[in-house]
């Protein structure tokens, strides 16, 4: 049996799959590294491997068997209906409660900054927090509906750019506007391990994407590259956003 042909190129499957490892973890490495200390970066990078690995293998059992098409279906072959069964619900739950907290990170920060928003609909008055959750729902919503990952491959980009951007943003406030690299930070911190181990976890978690890129990619042969090039350089981003941010001071990071 033949498997389904792709239409999505080796750079656009590649942003859509930093798209997915990049994003709200960029802001914890620095909390995750005054917590746990520097030598649990190296935690970080066995994480990092173990995420790719796992990746890998989920890529041989669908070239293994083509009909293969999500991880339900991986589990339907090993445990039959009731492998598929569990596996499905966990997958839901862990789509909701993701969007869930994004939504709230995403409330929490644009009230930081513009704790005054208010909007009057129909005469009910929404403000703070609530109202920005409903307005990035709203905005987000119309990406559900895009089925071709060539066209997500566009709004990838645009977030792997935003995490560089950060990047940049973090590295230049301290060259250039007198903050400074002054914190030496602690070797290791047993007390804030288990809470560092997680937010490391918590950047590698989007494994369960890997199906659908892999079945959008019109060259499947070259999908492994995809998952080294995209946790190498997620890896080196994140790496370097919790370094420069755990390096500038211990109360930063913490906050």
């Amino acid at each position: 049996m033949e498997q389904q042909v792709g239409n999505t190129s080796f750079i656009k499957t590649l942003f859509n799959a930093l798209n997915s490892i990049l994003g709200i973890g960029m802001l914890s490495i620095p909390y995750a590294i005054a917590c746990g200390g520097w030598l649990s970066l190296l935690f970080f990078l066995i994480i990092s491997m173990g995420a790719c690995y796992a990746g890998l293998l989920t890529q041989r059992c669908m070239q293994l068997n083509p009909t293969v098409k999500s991880f339900p279906d991986l589990g339907k072959q090993a445990y039959g209906n009731l492998g598929e069964t569990i596996i499905s619900a966990i997958l839901c739950v862990d789509l909701y409660l993701v969007l869930t907290d994004f939504l709230i990170l995403e409330g929490d920060n644009l009230y930081s900054l513009f704790p005054n928003m208010k909007i009057v609909l129909f005469g009910l008055s929404i403000s703070g927090k609530t109202c920005f959750v409903i307005i990035i729902a709203l905005v987000l919503l119309p990406t559900v509906w895009i089925e071709d990952l060539r066209l997500l491959a566009y709004i990838s980009t645009l977030g792997v750019m935003s995490s560089l951007a950060l990047l940049i943003c973090v590295f230049c406030v301290a060259v250039f506007d007198d903050v400074g690299f002054h914190h030496k930070g602690e070797v290791i911190s047993w007390r804030g391990f288990p809470m560092a181990l997680s937010l490391y976890m918590f950047c590698f978690s989007a494994n369960h994407v890997f199906p659908s890129l892999y079945n959008s990619m019109r060259s499947k042969h070259h999908f492994f590259k995809v998952l080294l090039m995209a946790f190498g350089i997620a890896t080196f981003i994140y790496a370097a956003m919790g370094i420069l941010g755990g390096i500038h001071s211990r109360e930063l990071a913490f906050s």
